[in-house]
């Protein structure tokens, strides 16, 4: 018996291999006894095959790397890298694990009426350690190609509609906590260096010292993200302060390689951004609760569409699925509305600096004079020379 002991024992030491080569190594996890514990936690796993033992060493690595996380990103600030475990530190068939229990937890959501809590926080940890791997750029190809995203997405799309469909608002902070790290995950697989984030932030940004490409765009992501802003989903999304995440998610696509960009800026994505720009009724429910949130909403939407016209921009007139003059052109009619507040308009103005910037700008300044929108600006500046002055002199005439 204890033959048999030790022989699974070696089997789950030989574990912690490198990927794919099959060289044995000792289990280094960080420092201290937390590493030990790891190794343990696995050994039991494998033995004992109890899936309980699996759920323990996700809670211990998640301790361990818990900085890693960051849902904030306050990392770019504070000028600190973050880099999670490689491969080789981990065992052998981890990758493999979740990709078993996080279809096992898919189906589960599916095939439930209600959401089991323990089923959707077991997938939200599989999800931080995903995360965590992703910190070590070497790991994102691997991690790319266990195609996790074909559970993850139906599972999460699930969960968005219960919660929509549900009368009863209960406690949701554990489908939220799920949702906040599913959409944090997309962003560091689809943006590794944080492009996005430092775009937002006015960082500088290196591409010189980009080594590793991120993940080819998953099928799943692009419908994802339209869909998260229909009606009901995006009001849900509003409502637990998640939407805001969802535009960074797609930003990070945007940003994060040329290729991906290409894939994503589509019509049907192009008009869901160009919808966040309008302002809703007065009477919204949500603008009560959230006065500030339009306002970034629309400034994130600007910044994305920026990021639209570049990429058209940089790939061939074949490839393109949209032209550069239909989003400049939206952009003018979106301008020059009805009612559209002075602060959407100053911000619009601001991103033709930022289209603009582009190292070539020939290009982009022979599509802006086929699409005549400096003349178009011209005419809006003096509707609003002459309406001031109109203003003006009835103020005079009421003295």
């Amino acid at each position: 018996m204890s033959t048999r002991s030790d022989t699974r024992s070696e089997q789950a030491q030989g574990q912690f291999s490198d990927q794919g080569q099959g060289t044995n190594m000792e289990p280094s996890l960080g420092s201290g006894g937390g590493n030990e514990q790891l190794y343990q936690l696995w050994v039991l796993f494998t033995n004992e095959r109890d899936v309980g033992f699996f759920k323990k060493y996700l809670q211990q690595f998640i301790e361990q790397y818990t900085r890693e996380i960051d849902l904030q990103f306050n990392h770019l600030e504070e000028g600190q890298p973050l880099e999670g475990p490689g491969i080789s530190k981990l065992p052998g068939t981890i990758l493999q694990v979740i990709t078993k229990q996080l279809a096992g937890c898919a189906q589960e959501c599916a095939e439930s009426e209600t959401l089991p809590p323990e089923t959707v926080y077991f997938a939200e940890q599989m999800v931080q350690m995903l995360i965590i791997v992703c910190r070590h750029h070497d790991n994102l190809a691997l991690v790319a190609s266990c195609e996790y995203l074909k559970y993850i997405v139906p599972m999460t799309t699930g969960i968005l509609n219960k919660m929509s469909a549900a009368t009863d608002d209960g406690d949701q902070s554990s489908l939220v906590s799920f949702i906040t790290h599913v959409l944090h995950l997309f962003e560091c697989m689809c943006d590794p260096y944080h492009i996005w984030r430092k775009y937002i932030m006015n960082l500088q940004v290196n591409p010189a010292h980009h080594k590793y490409k991120p993940s080819i765009l998953s099928v799943e992501l692009v419908p994802f993200f339209y869909d998260c802003l229909q009606d009901a989903t995006w009001q849900l999304l509003q409502s637990i302060n998640a939407h805001i995440r969802v535009i960074h998610m797609f930003g990070a696509i945007l940003t994060g390689s040329q290729e991906n960009a290409q894939v994503a800026v589509s019509p049907a994505t192009v008009d869901v951004l160009f919808g966040l720009l309008d302002t809703p009724a007065p009477s919204s429910d949500f603008t009560v609760v959230h006065p500030g949130s339009l306002q970034l909403v629309q400034e994130l939407a600007l910044k994305c569409i920026v990021q639209m016209v570049l990429a058209i921009h940089g790939c061939a007139p074949e490839h393109r699925q949209v032209e550069l003059t239909e989003i400049v052109q939206q952009l003018l009619q979106k301008l020059a509305g009805d009612i559209v507040p002075h602060q959407l308009q100053l911000a619009i103005f601001r991103c033709i600096p930022q289209i603009l910037h582009s190292r070539r700008k020939l290009a982009l300044q022979e599509a802006f004079v086929s699409a005549d929108v400096f003349t178009f600006l011209i005419n809006i500046i003096e509707r609003a020379i002459v309406s001031a002055a109109s203003v003006e002199s009835l103020h005079m005439k009421r003295l």
